[in-house]
């Protein structure tokens, strides 16, 4: 259970890491254009993250297939 606990927390830490990384790639990318916007990382379900997003934002932007544990092809 220990190995897999610290597998677990090591694939999440990875995971942060990347969309960190996605995240200040598309902020570089959008800061000259001109067009508003803002960045937002959260954790949970997915479909209700999306979901709750909605709500609050016009446009929303979400890839079609999710990309976890970065190490695999």
């Amino acid at each position: 259970m220990y190995y897999a606990e610290k597998l677990r927390e090591n694939l999440t830490q990875e995971t942060r890491d990347k969309a960190r990384a996605l995240i200040s790639q598309f902020e570089s990318h959008v800061s000259g254009t001109g067009v508003r916007h803002i960045e937002v990382m959260e954790e949970g379900v997915p479909f209700e993250r999306i979901l709750e997003d909605m709500k609050y934002h016009d446009l929303l932007l979400v890839g079609c297939d999710p990309h976890f544990f970065y190490g695999h092809p």
